[in-house]
């Protein structure tokens, strides 16, 4: 069974995914860390992403992707992947990037139960998943699950913010609304998805989701 969890960050798509797929027993894609991980292979082998063009693209994913695999299933060290989500966002806007990367995600996972998380998971990667979830909130629970991520104890935006802390919290909703803007695959609601506003009780999140895929499995 296919199951995709889409949306923009700050929403707790991977907090839910982990915790779904650990009471179900399924296997995790994560879309994110794989183009986090091209973006250092990137970084690491060629600096300046200008210098990309289709035929290095293709030779940095045939020659990294067993790393590239490892990313997508979770299988690394995510904490030095997290300095490149910006490079990532910016990467995955090129074509190229997407299309080499793509068969690396459908590969991850075959015969077995799992979710994939991410921005275009429903919409581009697996069309025919068995069950598509799209979540979303308001920008304000954004901002304030992504200060708290940083390790700020407020739950409202105010002036005794530190400001830096501030400007880091807006990067990640610029970041969202390029990836829901851009031509290639951007962030969108897949047809068919099952809209979750997440607002509320992480418990009751986790408890409405396996419900519904255990449900879909009854189908």
């Amino acid at each position: 069974m296919i199951v995709t969890v889409d949306g923009p960050s700050g929403v707790g798509k991977s907090s839910l995914t982990n915790r779904v797929a650990t009471e179900l027993n399924f296997k995790v894609l994560y879309s994110g860390l794989i183009y986090r991980k091209f973006a250092q292979i990137v970084r690491n082998t060629v600096g300046d992403i200008r210098l990309l063009d289709n035929n290095l693209i293709r030779d940095l994913t045939d020659e990294h992707r067993v790393d590239l695999l490892m990313a997508a299933r979770g299988e690394i060290d995510r904490s030095e992947l997290a300095q490149f989500a910006e490079l990532a966002s910016i990467i995955s806007a090129i074509p190229e990037v997407r299309r080499r990367l793509l068969p690396i995600q459908r590969d991850c996972y075959i015969g077995i139960d799992f979710i994939a998380e991410g921005r275009d998971m429903g919409s581009i990667v697996f069309p025919n998943a068995d069950l598509k979830i799209f979540i979303d909130c308001t920008l304000t629970t954004k901002i304030s699950r992504r200060l708290k991520s940083i390790s700020c104890d407020t739950n409202q935006i105010n002036f005794n913010v530190n400001q830096h802390q501030i400007n880091i919290a807006m990067k990640f909703v610029s970041r969202d609304l390029r990836d829901l803007h851009r031509e290639i695959a951007p962030t969108k609601k897949p047809e068919g998805a099952v809209f979750i506003l997440n607002e509320n009780s992480f418990e009751k999140l986790v408890k409405k989701v396996v419900r519904l895929i255990k449900l879909k499995k009854l189908d």
